[in-house]
This record gives C-alpha cells, sequence and structure tokens, in this order.
C-alpha cells in the first residue's frame, strides 16, 4: 500500500525526487520549525521540499497528511554535489509540525498519533521498528558517517543525515514513539493505545 488511509491525500502540487536507489529502507523524522502544516505546506511549495508525510497537533485535533506515495524519493534533505545519496537513499519522511527546541514536550497524544503513522511506514515500507541513534536537543547532533548512513535501518532525525544542518527534530521522545502499537489508535482530539506504563512526555 503506497497511500496511508488514515492521512489525507494531498498530492495537488507535490513533485517527488524519483526513484529510490539503494536501501535498506529508514524512517527519518523533522520537525517543521513553524506551529501550522498550512505554513509548511507554504514552505514546501517555495522550496520544493516535499516531504512523503506532514503531522499535526493544533487546537489539540491530530492531523496527518501524505504528498507522496511512498514508492518514490521525497525532497526534504539536503543532497550535496558529490555526496552520498540522502532522499534517494530509501528514506521514508515525516515532518513534524512544531519546533525542535518544543520536541521533547509533545504530548503523549501528538506521539502517539505520529507512532500510529510509524506502525503503518514500518508494515508498508519496510522500516525497520527500531532505532540506533540519539535524539538530542539543537546543538548537540551527530551526524552519521556516510558508510553508517548507507547501511541504516530504522528510525533516526534529519539531525543525523550526513552532509545536512538542520538539527531537527531535537530531543523528541524516540522511546515512547518506537514502543507505542498502533492498536486502538482512533485519532482526533488523541489516541488510546493499549500499552501501559511507557514512559513519554506530559
Amino acid at each position: 500500500m503506497e497511500w496511508c488511509p488514515f492521512a489525507t491525500r494531498d498530492d495537488n502540487d507535490s513533485q517527488d525526487a524519483g526513484a529510490f536507489v539503494a536501501g535498506p529502507p529508514r524512517g527519518v523524522l523533522h520537525t517543521t520549525e513553524m506551529p501550522t502544516v498550512a505554513g509548511a505546506r507554504k514552505a514546501f511549495v517555495i522550496n520544493n521540499s516535499w516531504p512523503h508525510f506532514a503531522v499535526t497537533f493544533e487546537g489539540g485535533i491530530y492531523k496527518a497528511y501524505q504528498y507522496l506515495s511512498i514508492a518514490v524519493a521525497a525532497r526534504t534533505l539536503e543532497h550535496r554535489p558529490n555526496t552520498v545519496q540522502t532522499n534517494k537513499q530509501s528514506a521514508i519522511q515525516i515532518e513534524i509540525a512544531g519546533h525542535a527546541k518544543d520536541a521533547p514536550g509533545f504530548s503523549k497524544a501528538y506521539l502517539d498519533g505520529i507512532a500510529a503513522l510509524m506502525r503503518w511506514i514500518e508494515e508498508n515500507a519496510s522500516v525497520g521498528r527500531t532505532t540506533e541513534v540519539m535524539f538530542v536537543s539543537p546543538g548537540q547532533e551527530t551526524r552519521l558517517s556516510d558508510e553508517r548512513w548507507l547501511a541504516y535501518k530504522g528510525w533516526c532525525g534529519h539531525q543525523h543525515v550526513p552532509h545536512n544542518s538542520h538539527e531537527d527534530p531535537g530531543a523528541i521522545n524516540i522511546d515512547y514513539l518506537l514502543a507505542r502499537s498502533s492498536t486502538g489508535f482512533v485519532g482526533g482530539s488523541g489516541a488510546q493505545n493499549e500499552d501501559e506504563g511507557i514512559p513519554g512526555g506530559p
């Protein structure tokens, strides 16, 4: 399945970066550095920097939007000349409405929605439900080497991608995101889940 059934399809203006060139599949989390998806979408249009997905929790309501099929590459990562592939390295990308500095305080309901989308991506794009990196606050990031990036599988952040300069998504609670299942997810003003006792933000 290339289009997520619980994400609003919005591919009217989006342009992909072409076919993936290699794997293994990996997921890349971003923050938009602005509070709304509408504002982020304007930036996607101006910069032609389309992700596969954007998610938001505006007004206490979780929503997901899909701009590109997960069968093609997004455009959100920088790819400098004569460096390893980034977008085309089987990277499925989610832009999270919000700021990297605020990521540790994202609500559990917001994180539950993001986690549900991650589970769908894992099932449909073969991204591993794991991470090999630490998600840290802006200014503390450590990027993967070319070799580690080319072999990477699972979830990472923009802050980990080689030859990029962005620091998002900050210290988002990746342990919580990986621990949550999508069972019982209802979206809307919150999310329900059968998992219990998993530490998370407020």
